[in-house]
């Protein structure tokens, strides 16, 4: 037999917008025998579809009677073997007539058919892709979007949210800029729309500009926080809307609230603490640790203060040096040199050393000095007021007093006193014998003063009364004279 195909069409257009689109095709043709009379019976007919015209596999196949009446006949391929191919490229048409060869040549399938392509868009599945290719145009109104997204989404995405980690190396346009505060409920665009507009963001972000806050419980980084050089709008790290670490100026370092200023021209100063150096203008190597130390410096120098408040009144002292609560206030606001542990200093004071407060400490105690040996050293004495000095450097405003008493030869026991005047108090003393007086005469001391090496002075504990005494015994020996001393004070 032979056949001649009349005509190849679809029945895609039956039924309302709403039913599902059929997938069968409507194929007629004209049957005749090999002596070209027409057919008139039912024969079986084995029906297929390629995707090559000749040889090659077949893609469907499907077998049905057909009833053919006058060499006439309609088959409804895909009525009995359910037609799912998808009909995105060419395909042709190949027929068996019962136990026949496939005729020849292949018919090619007619575009009608294709119209099954669009079925699809009824009713993609969740997971289901749609080539790039296959879409052109805008997206009036869509749902959710998931799965990878290789292109660009452009326009305005006022209600789209983006899942964490899902965009890299795009940058986000068409959005406003805003201000406020970032939380973790945010969604990207509405985070971005606090960022004050930075059009140049990118996931993951590079160099953008923040403004408003950020609340999270830790912020942690993986590289440097990198800060600008401190002006008095950037570069700084602000608590509470005031200075909390910053280095304005050149070479300056501030740490603590309000610490420093955004208007000194002073360099190399660093202030730790709660308002240190505050006032500072031109000042330099000042050092300030502790809450508002050198709080009212302003061009003062070389000050070191430690501890809180030290040195809060200097404005324009330098090279002082205070540590402890309130060290070197008392100095005003112009001192020199002064170095105060522990003590407020005294008005005037220049070039001195305070250690201690009178009022609280009433011992000292200073390691590597007992029954450590000086050569050439002085006597060291205290005043009353407890300053520090030797007999040399402190004889102003003191009185020396001795008395020289002749040793008979020989002698059992002698003495001496050199007695203080009246209103005056011994703060030192000693006595001395000549070189001459022999080693064997042995010294023996009376009262309690362990002193036994003749020819030179030696000092020892003030007796009750008012002077220093003297007393021993002897063995005998040359005449000799012995010399009592007293260094005396007034009282007033």
């Amino acid at each position: 037999m032979r056949a001649i195909v009349i005509m190849l069409a679809t029945a895609l257009c039956c039924g309302n917008a709403s039913a599902l689109v059929p997938h069968d095709i409507s194929y007629q043709g004209y049957l005749t025998t090999a002596a070209g009379t027409p057919v008139n019976a039912s024969v079986p007919m084995t029906i297929k579809l390629y995707n090559v015209p000749t040889a090659g596999v077949a893609l469907y196949t499907e077998t049905q009677t057909v009833l053919v009446i006058n060499g006439l006949f309609n088959a409804l391929i895909g009525s009995v073997t359910t037609l799912t191919l998808p009909f995105d490229v060419p395909y042709w048409l190949g027929i068996t007539v019962g136990a026949d060869p496939e005729m020849t040549p292949r018919q090619p399938v007619a575009s009608a058919p294709y119209a099954i392509r669009s079925a699809s868009t009824e009713s993609l599945a969740t997971t289901a892709t749609v080539p790039a290719t296959q879409i052109t145009g805008s997206i009036g109104s869509a749902g959710n979007f998931t799965g990878p997204l290789a292109g660009d989404v452009t326009g305005t995405q006022s209600a789209t949210a983006i899942a964490s980690s899902t965009v890299t190396g795009k940058v986000l346009t068409g959005f406003a800029a805003g201000a406020g505060s970032v939380s973790a409920s945010d969604t990207i665009l509405t985070a971005i729309n606090k960022l004050d507009g930075n059009n140049a963001l990118k996931a993951p972000l590079a160099g953008p500009a923040f403004t408003g806050t950020v609340n999270a419980a830790t912020l942690a980084l993986t590289g440097n926080l990198n800060l600008l050089q401190s002006t008095a709008s950037a570069g700084n790290i602000m608590k509470a809307g005031n200075r909390f670490i910053h280095n304005f100026g050149t070479q300056n370092t501030f740490i603590g609230e309000s610490a420093g200023n955004f208007t000194l021209s002073g360099t190399s100063n660093t202030g730790v603490g709660f308002q240190a150096l505050l006032s500072s203008t031109g000042g330099a190597n000042n050092s300030a640790v502790g809450r508002s130390t050198l709080e009212n410096n302003t061009s003062g120098f070389n000050n070191t203060a430690i501890g809180y408040a030290a040195l809060f009144n200097n404005t324009d002292g330098h090279d002082n040096i205070a540590i402890g609560l309130g060290a070197g206030n008392g100095t005003g606001s112009s001192g020199v040199s002064n170095i105060m542990i522990g003590n407020d200093g005294l008005a005037g004071d220049g070039n001195t050393i305070r250690i201690g407060d009178a009022a609280k400490q009433t011992k000292t105690f200073v390691a590597g000095i007992r029954g450590a040996a000086v050569t050439n050293g002085l006597t060291v004495v205290i005043d009353s007021n407890g300053r520090l000095g030797t007999v040399a450097g402190v004889l102003a405003g003191y009185e020396l007093v001795q008395t020289t008493t002749a040793l008979p030869n020989p002698v059992n026991h002698g003495g001496a006193q050199a007695q203080c005047p009246a209103g005056k108090v011994p703060v030192g003393g000693g006595y001395s014998l000549p070189n001459g007086f022999a080693t064997s005469q042995a010294l023996t001391v009376v009262a309690s003063y362990p002193f036994n090496t003749p020819a030179q002075t030696v000092p020892f504990p003030i007796p009750a009364a008012a002077g220093w005494i003297a007393a021993f015994n002897t063995n005998g020996g040359a005449n000799s004279s012995l010399t009592v001393y007293a260094i005396c004070v007034s009282t007033a």
